[in-house]
């Protein structure tokens, strides 16, 4: 994301910024290409490529495919509660609507994918946010560029690849 803003009294000084979640080698040779050559850059990550927050703890459970609802569904009960909300990604829209419709996941849980109209997608999202329903299953396709704060739980329920 590039932003160039120039105020009333300073057009001729305009203050430029970019922004980036992940910083390829390409990201700065855009920031080269675009910003003045006395630029800041803050880099809140460095070389340490597997830096999460502090109060991020990541768990790897081993299960049988079959027993990969129940799982989740327990995952959530003792991880997220009665009152969190969860997302599970999935790798399939058909894994999506099977787990979301499981009874092993015991909350109100919705599905999230690509063959869902965007009309119904914006209406399921709006109601995870607001709090009608816990549980969200995603694709990984779906689910990119989501802002959606207060999650507690996040299960991909498959090792990505």
């Amino acid at each position: 994301l590039l932003k160039c803003s120039v105020f009333s009294d300073s057009e001729d000084n305009p203050q430029t910024l970019l922004f980036s979640a992940t910083c390829p080698h390409w990201v700065y040779d855009v920031a080269k290409k675009y910003m003045k050559s006395k630029y800041e850059q803050i880099d809140l990550i460095g070389k340490r490529t597997q830096k999460a927050a502090t109060t991020v703890e990541h768990l790897a459970i081993e299960c049988h495919w079959s027993q990969r609802a129940a799982v989740i569904g327990d995952v959530i009960q003792v991880y997220s509660g009665s009152h969190g909300r969860t997302i599970v990604f999935c790798e399939t829209k058909k894994e999506a609507n099977e787990l979301a419709l499981n009874a092993s996941i015991k909350q109100d849980c919705q599905s999230l994918h690509g063959d869902i109209p965007q009309k119904q997608r914006e209406i399921t999202l709006k109601g995870f946010r607001n709090g009608t329903f816990k549980v969200l299953v995603a694709t990984n396709v779906a689910a990119r560029g989501l802002d959606i704060p207060e999650v507690d739980l996040v299960v991909q329920s498959s090792p990505p690849k």
